[in-house]
Formats: C-alpha cells, structure tokens, sequence
C-alpha cells in the first residue's frame, strides 16, 4: 500500500491563488496516475495532494511489494521535473507498508462508488509518509522483508508511531540494485520434475535391495519444505515398481497432530477398503477379510484393530477387558505383529511422510516398527523437515539422509523442463533460477507463474525485464486469484482442512453436483490440488500446507467463521462416525467458528477418547483447548462444574506426561481444589483432593488431605472411592513413620480390592493398581517393624499379581518395591540382579522414573561388590535423572546410599554434606521413616574422622527415633553402630546388653545380614 503526498502543501495552497493551485494539483495527480498506471491489479485514490495506491487488489499479483517501490522510485523521480509554476519545485514523499486489509467497494451518491478499506496497513503508510524526507521512500519492515536484497535500503530505526502499540522500525529505499530475492514458502512439491537426485535415489534402491534380503532398512530422509522430499519417494517407487512387493503409505498431518495414530488408522482403512456409508458388519467383514489374507490366527488382532478403526464387533468377540494402557500396548503390538505377517510375504516398502506432524501415540509405533524393520524384509523411509528429530538406538542398519538445495546448473534445467515447449529467454531463466536459490519448490511455483503472464502477454516470454515473483505467498495469492468464480471452492477447500472429501464438500457448499464437478476440475487442472479416488467418493488433497494457508487467508473472517459452522454442522448430521473417531476435527471446527459452548464439549470428548487409548499426550492437548475456551464463558456454577470435571479428567494425563511434580499439576490441581469446595457432596471433590495429595509435598499436608479423603469417601458410600482413600493413607502414613497405621490402611484397602474389581483404578490413579501397591507398601513396613520373611512375601505377591495384571505401570511399581526391599536386606547381588532388570524394563516401557532409581541402586549394588568409585558415579547419575523426571519420597534413601558410598572412597565431607542436605530436606517436609538411618549414617562419617563424641549423639539419636516408630530394623542398625563404638572404648558388656536386647524382639529373619552380622559381633563382645 503506497502513500504519497506533496512536500509544504500547507504553505503552496496557503501562496498560490485557487485557479495556480488546482492547475498544480491537476498535474500532480495526472503525473502519479501515469506513473501507477503502469502496473496492472492495482486500485488508486486521490485525496487532495494525497495520492493512495493499493497493489494487490482487486488482483493479486507475485510482486506486489516490489510493483509499489518501483512505483514510489518512479514517482519520486517524476514529480520534481514537472513543470507546475514559474519559481516552484515540488517534493514528494512516500510511505509503503505491505499488510491484509479487507477492501471493497461501498455504494455512493449517484453511480459512484469509493473503495472502503479496514486494516492497519493504510494508516501504516500514512505515518511512514511523514518520516520520509523530501523525494524519500520510507517502507515499513513488512514491505523490506518481502524485497530481500532487490533493493538497497537505509535503516532508520525505530519510531513511535499514533495509533500503533509498538515501535516500528522504518527503512528508506535508497535505490534499486539487481541482486537475489529470497521466498519463503511451505509446500510439497511431489510433481515437479526430477532434478539432481540420482545419488539420492540410487542410494534409496541399494537400501532396497538390502532389504529384499530380509536385512531392514531405516532411511530418515531430511529437508526443508519444499527441498523434495516426496518428490525423492515417488522416484523410488518408480524404480522399485516392477519388483513384487507391497507399498504402506503412512500420511501425517498438521490437522491432526494430536489423532493418535491417524495415519496407521487411514492407512488401516485405505488396506481394508473402507469406503463411506458402509455398515460396522461390513467394515468388520473386510477388517477380517484383510487380517486373514495374511494372519494364521487372527482372533486376537480383530478386536484390538476393530476398537482402534472405531468398528463395532456386534458380538461377534468377545468384549475388550483391558485398561487403557493395556489396550494402547496390545494394539500397537498388533500393528507390529500384522506388518511383520505382510512382510513375511512380500518385501515391504513402508513411508511414513511428514513425521514433523506426527501424533506422539504415532510416533511410539514408529518407534517399534524401528526396531522390527531390523530383522524384517523392510525399507522403512521417514521423511521430515530439520527441525524434527528421530533416532534409533541401533544405527547399524539407520542410514541419515539429508537433501539439499539444487546447484545453479540443476536449477535451470529444472526450470526449463517445466516450461517444456514455452519460450523462455536465458535472461528470464537466469532471473529465476537466481532468485530461487535452489529449492525446487519455489522454482515450480515461480516458474508457473511467469509462465502463465507469458500466456496472456505472450510478447513477454522472452523479455529480459520480466518481472518475477518476490515471495511465494504473493505467487500462490495470484493464481488463486485467477481461478475466478470457482476460488470458493478452494476456499471452502481451506477451510475443512488438507485433505478433504468430496461428499463433505458438496454438503458444504451446496452446489448443484454439475457446478461443483466443473469447479473441482478447474482447481484440479491448476494443479493447486490433487483428486483420487472415483468422482463421487474422491478425495482432494491440497499440493501442500501452504496452498491451504493461503486460500484460508483469502477469506474474510465472518465467512471463515460462517463456514467454520457450517463444516461442523455436517459433520455432525451426515457423517456421524467422525463425532464418535475425530471428534477433536470438530472441536476444532466449532473452535474457529466461535461457538465455544460446543467447542468445550467436544474438546472434552476428545480427551476422553484419548485417554482411554492411553494417548496422554494427546488427551492432555485435547482438554487443555476445553479449558482455554471455557475461559471465555460467564463465570456460573456449571461453568465451574465444568471446569471442574475436565481438570480432573486432565490431571492424571499431565501426571504422566509433565511428572507429579510439575508446575502445570499443581497449577491444575490446585484449581480443581478451590473449584471443589463448591461440590463437597460430588465425586468430583475427592478426585480434585486425591490430585492434590498426589501432588503435595509436606508429608503432614498430606496426611490432612487423606483425612479429607476418608471423610468424603465415607460421605459418598462409595467403595472403589474409600478403597483410594486407603491407598492414600498406607502410602502417607508409611513415610511419616507410622508403620502399624499404614499395615492396617493397607489390609483395609485390600479387604475392599478382594470384594470388587478395582483393576481400572490402575489408570485412574497413580499409574499402577492399589492391590500392588498396598502388599509393596506393606512389605516396607513388616521389614521395618522386624518382621523380614514376612516383608519378603508381601513383595513377592506384590509382583506376582502385578504380572497377572500384564500392566506395565503397575510392573514397574512392583519391581520397584522389590528392588528397595533387597536394598533394606542388604542383599548386594539381588539388588544388582533386579536393577539391570528394572533399567531394561523401564527402557522398553519409557520409564524414566523408573530407569534413573534402577541406575541409583545399581550404584549402590556396584559399590558394595567392591567398584565404590563406578559405583559413586552411577548413583550420581541415577540421581540427577531422578532429580528431573520424579518424586522425593526416596530421595532419604537414595542420599544415604550414596552418603555410604563416599565414604566407601574417602570423601567423607561429601558424605556429611549429602547427609545434611536429607535431613534438611525431611525436615522440611515431614518424610521421617528414614531419618533414624540417616543419623546413624552421619555418625559412622563422624566415627570414620575420629569425632567420636558427635557419632555417639547420631547413633543415641537414631536410636531414640527408631524406637518411637517402632522400627525395630533401623534400632538394630543403631545398636550395632553403637555396640562398636563402645567396644573400641572398652564398654563391649554395655555393647553386647544392648544388641541382646534388640535382638531378642526379633522372632524370624535371622538369616538376614543385619542379623547375622549381630549375632557376630555379640559373639566377639562375649
């Protein structure tokens, strides 16, 4: 947008007498007109001495930004020459800002009209105006990042301009200066013809024939948009196509970033030959016809990848009894186990395009087909933009593949293949080849688009002063804008999303089926999309992302609203499977259209679809929109309701995926709490203070809000509830010592378990089942209390239920709980045995919690086999991970472990130092049932530097907190630590009477090492 005025024409209009004046006027205007007139699809008006000239409308054109600086150059080099009245010269100066505005024609008095325009961008100009000096340009930052070097510019800084919030940083056009345009464009370029690829793609066909000989292939292929990606896969498929094979084509989309697994479910669909309209029975018919083709036994496939497609068995199996983590597991073993049947007939070409979109349940299926390609007659080729990144653990058979930016040579030939017979002359050729530098993308687009000005002034084509594109935004802009009448449809097209169907478009746009027919092929032959499939089910597929963008942009943004609804609207009447398989595309589609009631409701459905399929991730994404726009709503009662069900409904999923610790759980769960105050009589109160004690950190706030939670559970009478509020008890009461409270907790939450079945609760709460937890947690407690053997047999039948259960979380908790218990026995070997099981478990299931504690315990198994100084360093970084991902109830033990591995090699200040930090930290806190150890830990490192006096007050003091919790375990430990002080200072009667009577309250476990040990040193006191 140019604006120009005359420089003093205040102090002109205020010395020349009216007739002088309009004659200096007249020819003003006239000389700007001429100047402007120059330029075809622009619009002018003329206010006074003012003169405003929009390009880019009523046409769009590629180089609408360039077309207003030549013409202000123009301009600016005109006006001083004419010759107006004896004794003036006259000055102009120049404003140009580069923005969307919505412009069209108002109606007038008689039967003119004047062009009204709303946006900032005139009033941009304006301001810009009155920064230039006399015969300056001044464009705004918008306008110079359009021209890139074409011009040569003078940076005036920054301004504070009327009517703009923030400053705004000017730059005068100098003068113009021949050098490359760079364009920033973002789309796929699958057709344009194929230009320095061969070493790319015969490396691809050799990974091929790798493959074919069952070793799998991984090619991660790389490139900015456009580079040619797809274009690079459909030469190999063109080079593979007369060798049998099979081609699995996995599409990703921006659209649906958070659809777990949207591109194995159409590509699921697409290879059982789903079509629209068809019945559950049906679709079930061909799911098992598909199966059975490759699958000897296909029962246990059906009804997992029945439940991923949305197919209804009709009872025709037996019902899915899973939780969701186990069905999410189950299914993408599926998946895995029906590629590897296909593969063991034919070699298999897999593609998965466009990974930067990929959905994270996706991606984790991506990341086993990784490691099954390996063994498998599989090419698997990912494609992706730089900034997304995916690794393999094994690299033997990865191979990294990056393309990069056509050479000169390379560019030109391209273009010169596109426009085959049509004459270009070299200078032309030059200019674009320049100006593309190198991706073949915008060579296609730029080319397409100098080729069809030539069409229409074909005296053009060879003219070395043809104008080229300076974005490809503009580019795309100007063939949309030649599709005329049928530009709606590609705007409708814009709207519904990349890829849309026929039938939903026809419903949308309501044309008549001839009108649409002949709309959809124009579109089609303009290459801006793609059609497949038979005319009345086809399917049209934007070029690329950015065809789409701009087409949506086209539209004012009451039409997009009013489309936007529309879309929804017939979503939800004619193609009712979406609401119930993609109802976040809906929610997205009431979201643009503003009717946010509906948009919360379905926003909150796809969260809940999301979170039964243990797509976290995603339910997390999905309920977070809900309560964006439940924001905007009256601040009501069922507004709170609402909110209250859906944070909720949320905080489990951010529990897994941000750790309970995080900012974004106790923000939430906090909200959720003030919310449930105002619902005390709802089982939404107990879950919002159930998120609460999860998150909490003060062991004694904890114990408050558990007894909040047996109040309430008590209140509702509801069993699976009160069970939860045991759960939470037994976990509280054990870590503030009080053991007995937490054994009966725990026999009471297990009481209720046996009476029910309460295996759901596994993904509700926590992430593992109650049962496992309560007989873990009891365990803890029975060895503390000095019951060892009986510890040991409530662990065991922690883990054995936790296998039967075939739940990951719930596994991990249980080997866990193993794991520190063997820790408790000092049992070194047993301890390293089930750490190097947990790290490998917890590295198949992504664990990290659960991985970094394994690296601690190993540490402390490593040091006391004899390593203490790999050992040390092992606990230090299980630590530091602990330290990022998880919780601090371990964290006493874990500090005391590797107190006792400093001093194990000498560095007893680090141990006190580490010492400290725990009970400072428990302290604070509250978390007491380990503070007696760590006393006695810090007096051994006192003992150990002859500050014999300060080690008998910590092995006094733990001794006296280990009786008050009845910890007759961490007594026995304090005993022996004292024993042996005193045996070195002459007092062994006094050692021997004490551990005597410790140990006489023991009545089994005595082959256990603290009890053996004992045993041992009452011997050599005696």
């Amino acid at each position: 947008m140019l604006f120009s005025d005359i420089v003093g024409w205040t102090r002109l209009a205020r010395d020349l007498d009216p007739e002088d004046l309009g004659a200096l006027l007249r020819s003003y205007q006239a000389a700007c007109a001429q100047v402007v007139g120059r330029y075809r699809g622009y619009t002018a008006q003329y206010l006074g001495d003012g003169v405003l000239a929009y390009f880019g409308y009523p046409d769009a054109h590629e180089d609408d930004a360039e077309r207003a600086v030549r013409a202000a150059l123009s301009i600016v080099d005109a006006i001083p020459r004419l010759k107006v009245h004896q004794g003036i010269s006259l000055a102009v100066r120049v404003g140009i800002a580069t923005g969307l505005v919505l412009a069209g024609n108002l109606a007038a008095e008689g039967n003119t009209s004047e062009l009204a325009v709303i946006g900032e961008t005139p009033n941009l100009a304006a301001r810009l105006q009155h920064l230039a000096p006399p015969n300056g340009v001044v464009i705004a930052p918008s306008t110079r990042q359009l021209l890139g070097t074409l011009f040569e510019f003078e940076s005036l800084g920054e301004h504070t301009l009327k009517g703009f919030a923030e400053p705004v940083h000017a730059y005068r056009v100098v003068g113009e200066r021949p050098i490359d345009s760079r364009f920033e464009a973002v789309r796929d370029a699958a057709l344009t013809p194929l230009v320095g690829r061969k070493e790319e793609i015969d490396l691809l066909v050799d990974r091929w024939h790798h493959a074919m000989r069952g070793e799998g292939q991984v090619i991660l292929l790389s490139g900015e948009a456009g580079i040619g990606k797809s274009r690079t896969v459909h030469a190999l498929l063109h080079r593979v196509s007369a060798e049998p094979h099979v081609v699995l084509h996995y599409q990703s989309s921006p659209h649906h970033a958070d659809s777990a697994l949207h591109p194995v479910i159409a590509q699921l669909g697409r290879m059982a030959d789903f079509r629209p309209g068809e019945t559950a029975g049906e679709r079930l018919t061909k799911l098992e016809a598909l199966l059975s083709r490759t699958m000897r036994n296909t029962a246990p496939a059906v009804p997992l990848l029945a439940a991923l497609l949305s197919v209804d068995t009709g009872g025709r199996y037996p019902p899915l009894v899973l939780d969701p983590q186990q069905q999410k597991d189950r299914t993408l073993a599926a998946l895995v186990q029906h590629l590897d049947d296909v593969a063991s007939r034919h070699p298999v070409l897999m593609i998965v395009e466009d990974a930067h979109w990929i959905d994270p349940t996706s991606l984790e299926w991506l990341g086993r087909v990784m490691e099954w390609v390996r063994a498998a007659p599989v090419l698997l080729v990912v494609t992706f933009r730089p900034e997304f990144s995916l690794d393999s653990a094994d690299r033997s058979r990865l191979t990294f593949l990056t393309l990069n930016r056509l050479s000169r040579q390379q560019s030109a030939t391209m273009v010169r293949q596109l426009a085959g017979h049509a004459s270009l002359a070299d200078e032309t050729v030059e200019q674009i080849v320049r100006r593309t530098d190198g991706v073949p993308l915008f060579i296609e687009e730029v080319t397409k688009a100098v080729l069809k000005e030539a069409e229409q002034l074909p005296a053009r084509a060879a003219s070395s002063s043809i104008v080229i594109p300076s974005s490809l935004h503009d580019s795309l802009m100007a063939r949309l804008d030649q599709l005329a009448n049928v530009k709606e449809v590609v705007q409708v097209c814009g709207v519904i999303g990349r890829e849309c169907s026929y039938p939903l478009l026809s419903a949308v746009t309501g044309w008549p089926q001839a009108k649409l027919d002949a709309g959809v092929d124009r579109i089609v032959q303009s290459g801006l999309m793609f059609r497949h499939g038979s005319p009345a089910e086809a399917q049209c597929v934007f070029k690329h992302a950015l065809v789409q963008d701009a087409a949506y942009a086209s539209l004012p943004r009451g039409r997009r609203q009013a489309l936007h609804a529309r879309t929804a609207e017939v979503l939800i009447e004619r193609f009712p499977e979406t609401v119930d398989t993609q109802p976040e595309l809906i929610a997205h589609h009431l979201t643009a259209a503003e009717r946010v009631v509906e948009a919360v409701s379905f926003w909150e459905k796809a969260g809940e679809r999301a979170a039964r399929r243990s797509a976290n991730l995603e339910a997390a994404r999905h309920f977070g929109k809900a309560l964006e726009l439940l924001a905007q709503l009256p601040d009501t009662p069922e507004r709170a309701r609402k909110e209250l069900a859906i944070r909720v409904m949320l905080g489990p999923t951010l529990i897994i995926t941000r750790g309970p610790r995080s900012a974004e759980v106790r923000q939430n769960y906090s909200r959720a709490q003030r919310l449930s105050a105002h619902f005390a009589d709802s089982p939404l109160r107990f879950a919002a203070l159930w998120g609460l004690w999860r998150h909490t950190r003060s062991f004694r706030e904890k114990q408050r809000i558990s007894d909040d939670l047996l109040r309430v559970a008590d209140k509702l009478g509801d069993p699976g509830l009160m069970l939860q509020a045991h759960h939470t008890q037994w976990a509280t009461r054990f870590h503030l010592g009080l053991h007995a409270a937490c054994l009966r907790h725990a026999e009471e939450g297990l009481e209720i378990y046996s009476r029910g079945d309460y295996r759901s609760h596994a993904a509700m709460y926590g992430g593992h089942d109650p049962k496992v937890c309560a007989c873990g947690e009891a365990g803890y407690s029975l060895w503390l209390l000095g019951h060892p053997e009986r510890a040991v047999a409530r662990a065991d039948e922690a883990l054995a239920w936790a296998r039967s259960l075939d739940h990951s979380g719930s596994l991990a908790h249980a080997l866990e709980m193993n794991l520190l218990l063997h820790c408790y026995r000092r049992d070194a070997a047993k301890v390293m045995e089930l750490a190097d099981g947990i790290i490998d478990f917890a590295g198949r299931e992504n664990f990290p919690v659960h991985k970094a504690k394994g690296l601690v315990f190993r540490g402390w198994a490593l040091a006391r086999l004899g390593d203490p100084q790999e050992g040390v360093e092992l606990m230090r970084r299980g630590l530091a991970s602990q330290e990022d991902v998880g919780t601090r109830e371990d964290h006493p033990i874990f500090f005391d472990m590797l107190a006792e591995g400093f001093g194990m090699v000498g560095e007893i200040g680090e141990g006190l130092h580490i010492v400290e930090q725990a009970l400072s930290e428990t302290k604070a806190i509250g978390l007491v049932f380990w503070t007696a150890e760590l006393h006695r830990r810090r007096g051994e490192l006192m003992r150990s530097r002859d500050e014999l006096h300060k080690a008998e007050l910590d092995f006094q003091r733990a001794r006296r907190i280990a009786r008050k919790q009845n910890a007759i375990a961490l007594e026995l430990r304090a005993a022996m630590s004292l024993a042996r002080l005193w045996s070195d200072n002459s007092r062994g009667r006094e050692g021997y009477d004490l551990l005597a009577s410790v140990q006489q309250q023991f009545t089994e476990g005595f082959a256990t090492a603290d009890l053996v040990e004992a045993r041992a040193l009452m011997d050599a006191m005696a």
